[in-house]
Order: structure tokens, then sequence, then C-alpha cells
């Protein structure tokens, strides 16, 4: 069997389920190759959940020959929720990859891509308070200084965060100085009141 392709901003999305086993045609390559993207693909800005085989994503085969996009451009180094924050700005080739041969993660509502050190970081787990524990007091600590929330509401937010539920968690590790960072998502809205958004 081959060996799945590697993505530099994504090392697990097997791991993740963004990747997953199937016998499926690839609507690019025409191939069953074992293995299918899981998560939403866009073309010409319209969601589709067709089949599409990870090495299409990866030589930039999907892009070019179906236009087909993975992320959107301008959530790459943007966050809201916490506040609208700006994280570092990348160069137009980091976005490209992401959005044109990076497998997407699955989040409540529009998904964004933490960015450090001038470059994207690459996308670790989902969390909540177990798993973030997992990643040890240096995750625990960057993602609380990205949230900007006081310790209160971040206990508040570890206790009713939920890997498999909401609020999720979505860490990230810059490439270059091993910073942790990400980001909290939420699915029902209710839980915003909780933290005065």
């Amino acid at each position: 069997m081959t060996e799945l392709p590697t993505f530099r901003y994504f090392p697990d999305p097997l791991g993740l389920k963004s990747i997953i086993s199937s016998d499926e045609k690839c609507i690019v390559c025409k191939r069953r190759r074992r293995f299918v993207y899981n998560a939403a693909i866009y073309i010409n800005g319209e969601e589709h959940h067709e089949c599409l085989c990870p090495w299409c994503i990866t030589d930039g085969r999907a892009y070019q020959e179906l236009n087909i996009k993975f992320f959107d451009r301008s959530m790459i180094g943007r966050v809201g929720g916490w506040g609208i924050n700006e994280w570092d700005k990348v160069p137009d080739e980091v976005i490209a990859e992401i959005s044109q041969r990076t497998p997407s993660f699955f989040g409540w509502q529009q998904e964004h891509w933490w960015t450090h050190c001038h470059d994207a970081g690459e996308f670790l787990a989902y969390v909540d308070k177990p798993e973030l524990e997992k990643w040890g007091e240096e995750a625990i600590k960057d993602m609380q200084e990205i949230s900007g929330l006081d310790d209160d509401k971040w206990e508040l937010l570890l206790n009713v965060s939920d890997v498999n539920g909401s609020p999720t968690g979505y860490l990230f590790r810059c490439l270059h100085c091993r910073k942790f960072g990400g980001y909290f998502d939420f699915g029902p809205a209710e839980l915003y009141k909780r933290f005065n958004y």
C-alpha cells in the first residue's frame, strides 16, 4: 500500500478523521486509493461533500483542475469570538498551501487557522480539559493567554469544554518557536452568555 502523503500544517489528518479509509473513487484522479478526504470542500464558494483522495489534495491537482478549496483564506491568521483578534500575518504562499493543498478540520462554526512567527501553525488536536492537560502545562498556559480570559472564565471554559461536544478547543503549535495556540469554538449560542460576549 502506498504511504499517505504528509501535510506540513496538519500532521495527523487520519487520526483526526479528516482523512478516512474508503474504497470510493476520487473525483479528480478517478482512482480508488483506499483513503479519502472526509471534510467539506468548496467549489466556487459552495460547500460540497465529494470523494477526493489525499494525493490530489497535496499535489494541488484538486485545486488546479476543479478549483477546490479546503479552507477560507480570510480565516488564516484571524479569529473572532474572543473579541476580534488578529494573529500573525503570513505570506501568500502559506495561505495558498493551507487553502489549496491542506486538509481542513471540523469546526462548530467558521474554522480558523492559528498563525505565529509569520507562518501557519500545525493543527494538532481537538481538545477539552482532559485532552489539553495531556499536552501539558505550556499548552494550557498558551491557550489561556491567547484566549484573553481571566482565570475564573478560563476555568469555566475548560470545565464545560467537550471534545465531542461544545465548546471544543482547536490546538495548534508554532513550527518555529514551538509555542501552542488556537481557540475554542461554541455550538449552541446559549453558551456564549456565560462568557459575556
